[in-house]
């Protein structure tokens, strides 16, 4: 995977920023760098810039219960339909978010 440029890091730290502080009001957190594991691929991970999930905190960096997957895209990758797409969209869907009183 290539290295992310600048202005990508950053629109995905204040993604971030937003996200956590939303997801702490829900016992939740934001996480980048997140490995995803589905269990309707089983020999693919995905690396989403940021993935929000609920839960006591993992033991390793693979997670199969996002509540939210977040990629940010740039105008190249504005068409972004291949399989890591695919991937995460049935890791998400897989999940419904957790409901709490507000």
């Amino acid at each position: 995977m290539a290295p992310q440029i600048e202005r990508h890091q950053r629109i995905q730290q204040n993604l971030w920023r937003a996200l956590d502080d939303l997801a702490a009001k829900r016992g939740c957190v934001a996480l980048a760098g997140l490995r995803l594991l589905s269990g309707a691929v089983e020999d693919y991970v995905a690396i989403p810039d940021l993935v929000v999930r609920c839960g006591p905190p993992l033991e390793s960096g693979y997670a199969k219960d996002p509540v939210l997957v977040a990629e940010v895209l740039s105008p190249s990758t504005s068409r972004f339909t291949g399989p890591s797409w695919h991937f995460q969209r049935s890791a998400a869907q897989s999940r419904s978010p957790r409901s709490t009183p507000t």
